[in-house]
């Protein structure tokens, strides 16, 4: 057998997180100027939504795994202003969507110090993120489920899912393997429309907020009812909304219509309408403008950009 062989033979399997886990271990080991810093990366927030940072503040210590405010932009700010002074930090955006908020620090300031002090300054910066929503990790759902059945026991959690995915609602038992990631994809899953929700597995912190009674009803909403209530939402509210969040408002309708008088609800819309151009949601919108569309460009001369000839 080959020395490669034998290496790949002595591989530990591990999933993602593990692999990044191990990596940031590794690296703090190396160096101490290592830091971490992020939204709940410490231990006593369980490492993160998904555990990627789990026992390394116990190991290294709070002040090089600091966990932030909810706060990308000084989250990033930070980290550049370590950076400068020899630290090389690794800062934690929890999901890409809020990767935006920092955009000026990381545009304006971090990747240009370097050019702007003639070679001078470095900035030695990792931005770590992941992306992912709906019951994709569960993080949310599990930790806000936890405090709320403590806290505020009489607030009932209602979790929506794609009636193409139905995975929580079919009582299937997710297949996982020792370490609780899911071994297969899940028997119920098929393609849908609706971005972030649902992966072809059902995660573990999703299955621990179901198991332990947290989530008071599953429903199942069709595509149809998702793309007409993403539609409602901006031409009778103005907010401009995807596929998801238009499921969400459609799941938070039928609570609506059955839930006593006096009831409050709160829906979370988890995603915006940018990400759909070319889905669905789009189909019906014509590539050039209509009769109306420039009758109103025309209300405003100076704005009006005139079309080809």
């Amino acid at each position: 057998m080959s020395t490669t062989a034998k290496m790949i033979e002595k591989v530990k399997p591990m999933n993602t997180i593990q692999a990044v886990n191990m990596a940031l271990d590794e690296a703090m080991g190396l160096d101490a100027n290592v830091i971490l810093l992020g939204e709940d990366i410490a231990d006593g927030q369980e490492g993160g939504i998904v555990g990627v940072t789990k026992g390394l503040s116990t190991k290294y210590g709070n002040a090089r795994v600091r966990s932030t405010p909810i706060a990308e932009q000084a989250i990033v700010g930070a980290a550049i202003g370590a950076a400068i002074v020899g630290l090389r930090p690794v800062a934690e955006i929890m999901l890409m969507n809020f990767t935006t908020v920092a955009m000026d620090m990381i545009v304006n300031h971090a990747a240009k110090l370097r050019y702007m002090s003639g070679g001078q300054t470095h900035v030695p910066l990792t931005i770590r993120t992941m992306t992912g929503a709906g019951f994709g990790t569960g993080g949310t759902l599990k930790g806000v489920a936890r405090v709320l059945a403590k806290e505020r026991p009489e607030t009932k959690i209602v979790v929506c899912e794609p009636e193409d995915a139905p995975m929580l609602s079919s009582g299937v038992e997710q297949e996982r393997n020792p370490d609780g990631s899911a071994k297969s994809g899940h028997p119920s899953w098929k393609p849908h429309p609706m971005q972030g929700w649902s992966p072809d597995f059902i995660a573990k912190l999703t299955g621990d907020a179901v198991a332990s009674k947290a989530v008071s009803q599953v429903l199942t909403i069709q595509n149809a009812d998702a793309l007409r209530c993403s539609k409602e939402l901006a031409k009778k509210e103005g907010i401009f909304v995807g596929i998801s969040s238009g499921a969400t408002f459609a799941g938070a309708l039928r609570v609506a219509a059955e839930a006593p008088k006096g009831s409050t609800i709160l829906c979370m819309l988890p995603d915006t309408g940018e990400r759909y151009l070319s889905t669905p949601l789009f189909a019906d919108v014509s590539v050039d403008m209509t009769e109306e569309e420039w009758e109103i460009a025309r209300s405003t001369p100076g704005c009006l950009l005139q079309p080809p000839q």
